[in-house]
């Protein structure tokens, strides 16, 4: 028995990793929910919008990047109306890694914190 499909689109070759929506639908066809990616002509990816079945906007992530690396440096989670929800930052160590990341809630309290320590061998 088939729970779902999901359907994935790119911008370009699925190589290039562009993926600019996946739509999850029930075995009837009826999307269950739509996720759009947003990239800017770097090819790093901007905005993330979840929507609904109803193809209705629940919530959506905007992203900066770290100069340095050019990894994440913030992951902003908003309403529809662009209130913050949530603020994720993330630091890295000396060889580029993950070193913490820290999500904040509307009050500016930790309500996450991952820290990262790493072996070398």
């Amino acid at each position: 028995m088939v729970a779902y499909h999901i359907l994935y689109r790119y911008l370009g070759d699925v190589d290039d990793g562009f993926n600019t929506e996946v739509v999850k639908y029930d075995p009837e066809g009826k999307q269950i929910m739509r996720v759009e990616n947003v990239f800017d002509t770097a090819g790093l990816r901007t905005h993330k919008r979840v929507f609904d079945e109803q193809n209705a906007l629940m919530y959506f992530f905007e992203y900066s990047y770290d100069s340095s690396t050019g990894k994440f440096a913030t992951i902003l989670k908003k309403t529809p109306e662009g209130e913050v929800i949530s603020l994720t930052r993330y630091t890295y160590n000396t060889d580029g890694l993950t070193q913490r990341e820290e999500t904040l809630d509307t009050n500016g309290k930790t309500s996450s914190l991952l820290t990262y320590e790493y072996q070398k061998y």
